[in-house]
């Protein structure tokens, strides 16, 4: 059974006192559930002298109880985080302050009001070329600066319970193309090349102006980079289709990205990997767990899920031929 939000509110409490971020239960104004993802609880909480952000987690997933996901990944998360920060600029990245391993809760420092959700920006018809340029350099940077080092995170797991069954399967019965995603499932459990963010999509973008923050790293892993280059493109053009009329600047700003993000990385040339990992990601948006129904009008999803093969297929070979046929 799962359990009640009252009986999580008391663990926080308990937890806060334990780990000396309150003395006591008068010290706290507000706990504020804020988020009831598909595997956590995140609640905010106000107390005498600063805001937290809690990220509380189970061993089940919360909306998939039947679904065994390990509920240590809130470690591995607060672990992935003191890397990003360690290697690249800080200010991109979440303020950690505690893992609380005995109740398998996250305390971050909660980050300003003026962010605003990137994913409701752009359902909003609000897209910047110049974030999509700095995204682009952002991961590239990341990638580049954790390619050298020798770092002792795994959490492959993650990609093997959450990433690989909720993206990439279940999305078709064609057998060629699930062939094709079997050697893509490979890659992402094979290459070991830099420190992948693991979840880099718009609703874990939040943007202030000219700074960005990006958060929930619980999949982050030591792994393929290919997996974040490819997901916000999948993203950008997703989402184009609630604002048909503005498509063109979501295809630019795909674009924008894109090439930031090559004409920076040293890993490898990986745009036609690349690019068969976006048919994955983009095909899981319309069949997938993960599905928008928006695209779900047969005058959207016919066409797209045809584009989509045909990336998996590796008969799109060039980000400038797949845009095209996106216009059109």
């Amino acid at each position: 059974m799962p359990q009640k939000i009252s009986e999580i509110k008391d663990e926080l409490v308990h937890s806060l006192i334990k780990n000396n971020l309150i003395r006591d239960k008068v010290q706290i104004r507000q706990i504020e559930l804020i988020e009831q993802g598909l595997i956590n609880y995140v609640f905010s909480i106000d107390v005498h002298n600063r805001s937290i952000i809690a990220k509380h987690a189970k061993d089940k997933a919360r909306a998939r109880p039947l679904m065994n996901i390990n509920a240590d990944r809130l470690k591995a998360e607060y672990d992935a985080i003191m890397l990003f920060r360690k290697f690249v600029n800080k200010h991109n990245f979440p303020d950690p302050i505690l893992f609380d391993n005995v109740n398998n809760i996250l305390y971050l420092e909660k980050f300003s009001n003026d962010y605003l959700c990137m994913e409701k920006l752009l359902t909003n018809g609000k897209v910047s070329l110049k974030l999509a340029r700095d995204l682009g350099r952002f991961a590239a940077m990341v990638h580049n600066k954790t390619s050298q080092c020798k770092i002792s995170f795994d959490n492959i797991k993650m990609i093997r319970q959450i990433k690989i069954p909720w993206i990439y399967e279940g999305i078709t019965k064609d057998k060629e193309i699930k062939c094709k995603i079997n050697g893509l499932k490979k890659q992402l459990l094979e290459n070991k090349k830099c420190l992948v963010m693991g979840d880099f999509k718009p609703n874990n973008i939040f943007v202030s102006h000219d700074n960005f923050i990006v958060v929930d790293y619980e999949q982050a892993y030591y792994g393929d980079p290919v997996l974040d280059f490819a997901y916000l493109p999948a993203s950008y053009i997703a989402l184009s289709y609630l604002n048909p009329e503005l498509q063109g600047k979501y295809i630019k700003a795909t674009e924008e990205y894109w090439h930031s993000y090559l004409n920076r990385i040293v890993i490898e040339n990986m745009q036609e990997r690349a690019l068969q990992h976006l048919g994955v990601i983009l095909l899981s948006r319309i069949d997938g767990i993960t599905k928008y129904q928006f695209l779900q009008d047969r005058n959207i999803s016919t066409p797209l899920r045809k584009i989509c093969k045909g990336l998996i297929l590796g008969k799109i070979d060039n980000i400038s031929v797949l845009l095209g046929m996106i216009r059109k």
